[in-house]
């Protein structure tokens, strides 16, 4: 896998690379993406109750969203979590890692 940045370009082997990844919520003011599941609301302005908080005029609700998050780690020092709207992206790429590891080794020759 090639990591591009400011600093350069680096490469991790896809047998060193693991990929994670979980669920989060967050609070989505600018919309919601089409793909994203709205799981709750809050307001633009609360209490620490979660209550709105009444001092505002123009006080309104805010979706919250069911995000994932995927981390990327390697033993070499690569540490990137990216957040995604639609579920199931973690998964999938963790999966054709795999996929890719193993048909490495079954071309190679090589056994793990």
């Amino acid at each position: 896998m090639l990591i591009v940045d400011a600093a350069g370009v680096g490469a991790v082997s896809y047998n060193d690379l693991s990929i994670a990844h979980s669920t989060t919520r967050f609070i989505e003011a600018q919309g919601v993406p089409a793909d994203a599941t709205v799981v709750g609301q809050t307001w633009k302005y609360v209490n620490k109750s979660g209550t709105p908080d009444k001092r505002f005029k123009n006080n309104y609700q805010i979706p919250i969203a069911l995000y994932e998050e995927i981390h990327f780690a390697s033993k070499s020092g690569l540490n990137e979590v990216i957040q995604v709207s639609s579920q199931g992206g973690g998964q999938a790429l963790d999966e054709a890692r795999r996929d890719l590891v193993a048909s490495a080794v079954v071309q190679s020759g090589l056994t793990k």
